[in-house]
Formats: structure tokens, C-alpha cells, sequence
């Protein structure tokens, strides 16, 4: 059975390009455009990962999801991604939100794979 990752960001063309590269290492994906449908897609698709963009419609609703995300299914890892990472480190506990990992923004895709095989133990 393969794994599964969802992919939450409002940018439908990363989406879909991060869902290519995921999809081509053998591992199932599913992509949500906001907060609100990613949590329903967690509930949904039961992904072994999740990956956050921290801002989308709203400026927090990434944190916000991984608050949620984190009472309703506290097992799920998660990484946030976002286009300020170096910022988002020093302003941001991303220990209190339960992320495994900051994806800076532009991806690198041969990084994300990396970090997505390891925490799911695919090395």
C-alpha cells in the first residue's frame, strides 16, 4: 500500500507541480486550494503526511489548519512551507504547531522528496 501526502497551498500550479513530483516517486497524493479543504480532505483521503503552505486566504490559516490538525488527528506529521522560511523560523515556533520540517518556497523538488521519503520511513 502506498503512502499518501496531501498538499495544501491557494497556488493551484504548485499543486499540481508538487503533485507531479510526489506522484512520480510511487506515493499517492491529493492537493487542497485553502485551509477549510484541506481539513476536509484529511478527513476524506487519510494522508500519512501533510504539507501546509502557512499563508493562504487568510494571512495564519495555514496555522490555524495545523492547530486543528493537530487536535483532531495529532499522529499526521506535518511540514509548512512557505516563501519567507528564514523569517518564518525566527518568528514563527514551528514546534508549537507540530511541524516536521520548513519547505522553503521555490520547492526544490529532489529536497521535498528527500524530507517526504524520511519522515515516512521510505528510505
Amino acid at each position: 500500500m502506498s503512502k499518501k501526502v496531501l498538499i495544501i497551498d491557494d497556488n493551484q500550479e504548485l499543486n499540481d507541480t508538487l503533485a507531479m513530483v510526489v506522484k512520480s516517486k510511487k506515493l499517492e497524493v491529493e492537493t487542497a486550494l485553502n485551509a477549510k479543504q484541506g481539513l476536509e480532505k484529511v478527513k476524506s483521503f487519510r494522508p500519512d503526511l501533510v504539507i501546509v503552505d502557512i499563508m493562504m486566504e487568510e494571512m495564519d490559516s495555514g496555522l490555524k489548519l495545523a492547530e486543528a490538525l493537530n487536535d483532531t488527528f495529532p499522529d499526521i506529521p506535518k511540514f509548512c512551507m512557505s516563501n519567507i522560511a528564514d523569517t518564518t523560523s525566527m518568528t514563527i515556533d514551528l514546534q508549537h504547531y507540530k511541524f516536521k520540517e520548513l519547505i522553503q518556497k521555490p520547492v526544490d523538488p529532489d529536497d521535498l522528496v528527500s524530507k517526504i521519503k524520511t519522515e515516512l520511513g521510505m528510505d
